[in-house]
């Protein structure tokens, strides 16, 4: 998908999206939400809604990558490296909405 939509090959689109998930390590924040505790009844759902969200934004990454304007923020990325590292899914959370802020 991210191929079509962005006119991409798909090697270059699977490059794209590789290369952002490494330089936002969003396959870290992935597991840790993932493994985050998620208690009480809308814990799974967030766990899911936040799955979610992290392809999204990583899908919209690397099309402004593919496109020649992938941002680069060390304060983000150290962000989201804390979120990985704290592992509960409020720190996530934010790691989130900082990357959204970028995509």
């Amino acid at each position: 998908r991210l191929a079509a939509s962005a006119g991409a090959t798909p090697e270059a689109a699977a490059q794209s999206w590789g290369a952002v998930g490494a330089d936002f390590q969003i396959d870290a924040l992935r597991q840790a939400t993932a493994a985050a505790p998620a208690p009480g009844p809308f814990g799974a759902r967030a766990r899911a809604a936040l799955l979610a969200d992290l392809g999204a934004i990583q899908a919209r990454l690397a099309a402004a990558r593919l496109a020649g304007g992938a941002p680069a923020d060390a304060a983000v990325a150290g962000l989201v490296r804390e979120a990985a590292q704290a592992g509960d899914l409020a720190a996530i959370g934010v790691a989130c909405h900082a990357l959204a802020g970028l995509a």
